[in-house]
């Protein structure tokens, strides 16, 4: 294959960047109403999800499933909203605010079964996968608790290593998890733009030799914002007891961050799906 129809993953990171910032201004003209919705709707999930959040958290697990779960389906519906007139702006130059994007309602549908499609092929497994560790270490764990004061200063606790080893066993088979939806993730900004011609089978051949150039640019191009979601959330005390107030906060700081995250990447998709579908250098190489 020619080396027009290879992405340039640095330009194309770097370019996703600059156009998003740049544009920053417009992007929350567009977007304000659904990420305040989203804001709104999401500390209300912790709000009143908290009780069970806590029982998990206190059985020594990560948290409730049933939020991390409704929490992932609230930023899918709203996130739609926001991506899918931000790819038509990237794309387009269309500038569609909220009150005129009635006529892309059903096109905002099949980015949002899409979107949940793409999500959950990696989401569903790894909850599973977490799911059974913290449900087959449970007991073992619970088990060491009442002997912490026989660990030596220093060392490290032995119910730590069953995890970590579970952890290590399943990074790579959950990482693979990634091939299909980066393969598909052209779809997207083809529904954006409302091409009805443009599906699966188009999107698989237009990444064809181009996975882990896509792979890697969606990674490089969330890195930045997920470090910093990091530093703020370290910044309020990782340390701290926490609480149904304590836990809306943290989800409001996410969900601030985790959006910027969200929009560089949809103008990431956006301009991998102009080199890779729409550049005529790249068509007339494939």
């Amino acid at each position: 294959m020619a080396d027009a129809a290879k992405l340039p993953v640095w330009r194309t990171v770097y370019d996703a960047h600059i156009i998003t910032i740049e544009n920053f201004l417009t992007l929350l003209r567009v977007g304000w109403v659904w990420v305040l919705l989203l804001a709104v709707t999401d500390a209300a999930l912790h709000w009143f999800l908290w009780p069970w959040e806590e029982a998990a958290i206190a059985q020594g697990g990560s948290g409730s499933m049933s939020l991390l779960l409704l929490s992932t389906y609230v930023w899918t519906l709203f996130g739609a909203c926001v991506a899918v007139p931000w790819h038509r702006l990237v794309l387009k130059g269309d500038v569609i605010t909220a009150g005129g994007m009635w006529p892309l309602a059903k096109d905002i549908g099949r980015y949002i079964s899409w979107a949940l499609f793409l999500t959950l092929f990696i989401l569903g497994p790894f909850l599973l996968a977490l799911f059974a560790i913290e449900t087959n270490l449970t007991g073992s764990v619970d088990g060491l608790v009442a002997d912490q004061s026989e660990v030596p200063a220093g060392a490290t606790d032995p119910a730590t290593w069953p995890c970590l080893i579970c952890a290590g066993a399943l990074l790579i088979p959950i990482s693979l998890l990634a091939y299909v939806p980066v393969r598909l993730s052209l779809v997207l900004p083809a529904i954006a733009l409302s091409r009805h011609d443009f599906g699966a089978g188009d999107s698989w051949r237009a990444t064809r030799w181009n996975f882990w150039r896509l792979y890697l640019g969606y990674f490089l191009t969330m890195t930045a914002t997920f470090v910093l979601l990091a530093f703020a959330l370290s910044l309020t005390g990782l340390d701290e007891v926490r609480t149904r107030e304590i836990a809306v906060r943290d989800a409001l700081i996410a969900d601030t961050i985790l959006f910027l995250a969200g929009m560089f990447t949809v103008t990431y998709m956006s301009l991998a799906y102009r080199h890779l579908v729409e550049d005529p250098a790249t068509m007339s190489a494939q």
